[in-house]
């Protein structure tokens, strides 16, 4: 089996949706389906992020570009932020509330590629000492800033962004992936408590983490469909639009 870039773009906007709707409508879903079903549909929702970090890190090497790429990334980071807050309010609390912060998944996505391209500019200038500090420094901005995937998704990009021209770079997924829902989450348990729910819910993440691993090697360099670029970036924030208006008018 081999999968386009458009494939996986449709994979990805199809757990991100799954895992939103999900959260906003958890009231309703959680009675209706029980615990563990709905803790396991819930875990596809783990497959957006690895699949928007590949494509992000293969498209730093692609880009004719690289200012613009930011710029377009920081650019639907900022305009997906009040939707973000609206939806993660409406989660958290029921209720529909607006805070500071830029927080989204974009703002983490956008940090992934500049701690790429500050290291490349510093290997560049022969200073790669200078670009692991700097890749280390905005992925503790991304942790203090409280982005989703925080500094773990930064380093996440930046791996695979290195890596991308090597044979390691399967094997450095693998592992991060491991290391973040193999060992820091059950780690996490201790201090929240462990129930059965709780490792089960650690353990459907990892092993949706570990498909989406194998997806990805089915990928291949074709790009399948052209067309449609701003139509994905655009996705992120309108359908979490749609959702909070779904929300208010049927809860």
């Amino acid at each position: 089996m081999t999968l386009t870039r458009f494939q996986l773009k449709i994979f990805a906007i199809c757990s991100m949706f799954l895992d939103h709707a999900m959260k906003i409508f958890e009231d309703v879903l959680e009675p209706a389906m029980g615990q563990t079903l709905y803790t396991a549909v819930l875990s596809l929702g783990r497959m957006a992020f690895l699949i928007f970090a590949f494509q992000l890190a293969e498209g730093v090497w692609h880009t004719h570009n690289v200012k613009a790429y930011l710029k377009r990334l920081f650019g639907f980071a900022l305009l997906a932020e009040i939707p973000f807050q609206m939806v993660k309010s409406l989660i958290l609390t029921g209720k529909i509330s607006l805070s500071f912060g830029l927080t989204n998944v974009m703002m983490t996505l956008f940090l992934g590629v500049l701690s790429c391209v500050a290291y490349a500019f510093s290997a560049q200038k022969d200073r790669r000492e200078m670009g692991k500090f700097a890749v280390f420094l905005i992925a503790l901005l991304a942790e203090v800033m409280g982005t989703d995937y925080g500094g773990f998704g930064v380093v996440f990009v930046f791996v695979l962004w290195y890596t991308w021209h090597s044979p390691q770079r399967w094997r450095a997924m693998f592992w991060m992936i491991l290391f973040y829902y193999g060992l820091w989450i059950p780690l996490a348990l201790l201090s929240w408590g462990i129930t059965f729910l709780a490792v089960f819910e650690s353990f459907m993440y990892l092993a949706v983490s570990l498909g989406t691993w194998a997806l990805l090697r089915q990928y291949h360099g074709e790009v399948g469909q052209k067309g449609g670029k701003y139509a994905f970036y655009l996705f992120y924030p309108v359908h979490l639009l749609c959702l909070a208006g779904a929300y208010c008018l049927v809860m």
